[in-house]
């Protein structure tokens, strides 16, 4: 009879599956080395999201302000989030996810808010450089 998969969590929230062949009382035993190490209780953000957000940064603040309260736990009031809106939509949702998954403000973080700033300024600076070569 082949095993099959008992799956069990460690101290860290990780579901290990183990390869087991089932006893006289129907329990599995374990007689293999960890097959899968599948890490479920993780918050992966799908790659579709990703591009939404950098694509619709303003539509994505608009949401979660109204239907979460993702940035009032980033963000203790409503005047930042709200020159964020018009000014640096993405790197408010980056600050933002920095702080609600409790990542530090230094090292590859500060980089990613850098590169979040470039992105917003690049916006502004690329609309005001079309707008003035237009002829009328």
């Amino acid at each position: 009879m082949a095993g099959y998969p008992v799956c069990i969590y460690d101290r860290r929230r990780v579901r290990i599956c183990l390869r087991g062949e089932p006893d006289s009382d129907g329990l599995a035993q374990v007689a293999h080395p960890p097959a899968v190490i599948c890490d479920n209780k993780r918050n992966h953000m799908p790659c579709l999201v990703f591009i939404i957000v950098l694509a619709f940064p303003r539509l994505m603040l608009v949401l979660l302000w109204l239907f979460s309260r993702y940035l009032q736990h980033a963000y203790h009031g409503l005047i930042i989030p709200l020159i964020g809106f018009f000014f640096l939509p993405l790197t408010t949702l980056a600050y933002a996810w920095m702080v609600n998954s409790h990542r530090p403000l230094e090292g590859v973080n500060v980089i990613i808010l850098i590169v979040a700033v470039l992105i917003d300024a690049g916006g502004l600076g690329g609309s005001e450089y079309h707008r003035r070569s237009r002829d009328w």
